[in-house]
């Protein structure tokens, strides 16, 4: 798909993002995990039906990950809260995970997605040849004709002085 020219853009704009989201995928695992284990707390002096942090792995981690994860896409399990100890701190933690996570987080990556666009957008012509000419270097030890390895030139340009 690097060979074309639509495709080619895109491919290097789904490369430059993925590397430019590499950062914001660190914070968000941290934010996750910031208000992961106050709930997992919480979660620990409760019975079998108010549970805060649904039980769907056998190690706390995945269950704690998975809950957060669920919470910043929009699945709220609030079922628990209420009926057990620490009943407002666990609303507490709640809003702030759900104004952290998806207002927050999710309007920053966002903003890098849309400075990578337009980062890329702007030479798309000049990013799409140098993208087919990557892809070129890449496949130029493929093509290679045993005659012109003994062959060696020498190009040297000068500008006109008389221009």
């Amino acid at each position: 798909m690097r060979l074309f020219d639509q495709t080619s853009f895109y491919i290097l704009l789904i490369g430059q993002t993925l590397n430019d989201v590499f950062a914001f995928l660190i914070l968000i695992i941290m934010s996750l995990l910031m208000f992961g284990f106050p709930m997992i707390m919480l979660n620990m002096n409760r019975s079998e039906e108010n549970l805060v942090v649904e039980e769907n792995f056998s190690f706390w981690l995945p269950n704690m990950l998975l809950n957060q994860y669920e919470l910043a896409l929009g699945e709220f399990n609030m079922d628990g809260f209420s009926n057990g100890p620490q009943e407002n701190l666990c609303w507490i933690f709640f809003i702030l995970a759900t104004f952290f996570s998806q207002i927050t987080m999710f309007n920053m990556l966002i903003a890098i997605m849309g400075d990578t666009f337009e980062r890329i957008i702007e030479n798309k012509e000049l990013n799409s040849t140098m993208t087919k000419l990557e892809l070129m270097s890449e496949l130029s030890t493929n093509i290679h004709d045993e005659e012109e390895d003994n062959m060696f030139f020498l190009y040297v340009v000068q500008p006109d002085e008389a221009d």
